[in-house]
């Protein structure tokens, strides 16, 4: 396990960094920080939350400092009822919101024109902010056991991730052992899966077909204009001076259509 401490700034570039240098197999981070970083690195990000308990810690802390609170937060991912703990604590505390730390000093300086005493936050941007405008701070602080369960789960999601591989790795042996051509197309009409038969019967390269529009290859091929014929079951195609016969089927859950997986084999030489 790294440890890696820092502002939110730099998150992308330290979540890239254990990726590519420390080759980690899941990353833990607070949950607005989380979320930054998912969609730049391939492994799985685990958020930490904020809770009731974390939060009434933090204020127990704030209450030495100041009566006037200032809570600021993401304004997303809430697992906490901040009118509860003001109710229960008897604390008069304001809530403000941010999306992002291009917002941090604007936030901060509504704080100040509010005269609050005390800022608490989650936000190692906010929190610097507030001592840099003189402002008593609070960090929440993640507990020991908010680590052991969000460790937990990163075990948990990436036993998962170890299964669908194999699993993949299994489809991906049957599919290219297949005698006949078989190719997949998502809800999209995307092509998702080309088996080597497959390419040979449609004279198209794999990087021209996966990641492809079905609708947009169908003019080059009679095989995949069959195929885009979804009102029959089976088609027999005339190409090349060979025939073949084009069958698919649909793949629906109970949202709804999936995609279709398109079966091609020889009539006849």
């Amino acid at each position: 396990i790294y440890f890696m401490q820092g502002v939110m700034e730099y998150a992308i570039g330290v979540a890239e960094q254990l990726e590519r240098e420390y080759q980690v197999n899941a990353i833990i981070s607070s949950a607005a920080t989380a979320r930054v970083i998912s969609s730049h690195v391939s492994v799985p990000v685990v958020p930490l939350y904020i809770d009731n308990y974390n939060l009434i810690d933090a204020f127990a802390r704030a209450g030495k400092l100041g009566s006037s609170f200032a809570f600021i937060d993401i304004t997303e991912d809430c697992i906490y009822n901040l009118d509860h703990i003001s109710t229960m604590l008897g604390y008069n505390i304001k809530r403000y919101d941010f999306h992002d730390i291009s917002e941090t000093e604007n936030v901060v300086q509504k704080v100040v024109a509010d005269r609050r005493e005390v800022v608490v936050t989650a936000a190692n941007c906010m929190y610097t902010c507030a001592r840099r405008n003189h402002l008593q701070a609070v960090l929440v602080r993640i507990t020991e056991q908010d680590i052991i369960s969000a460790v937990d789960t990163a075990k948990k999601l990436l036993a998962i991730k170890e299964q669908e591989i194999e699993k993949s790795k299994w489809l991906s042996a049957v599919v290219d052992n297949s005698e006949d051509g078989l190719l997949t197309v998502d809800q999209n009409g995307v092509i998702t899966l080309v088996n080597s038969i497959a390419q040979k019967m449609i004279h198209i390269p794999f990087n021209e077909l996966l990641g492809q529009d079905i609708t947009s290859l169908a003019p080059h091929s009679p095989i995949l204009k069959a195929a885009l014929d979804i009102s029959k079951e089976l088609t027999v195609v005339r190409d090349d001076a060979k025939e073949f016969i084009v069958s698919q089927k649909a793949v629906t859950s109970e949202n709804g259509y999936l995609g279709s997986v398109i079966r091609i084999r020889f009539l006849k030489e």
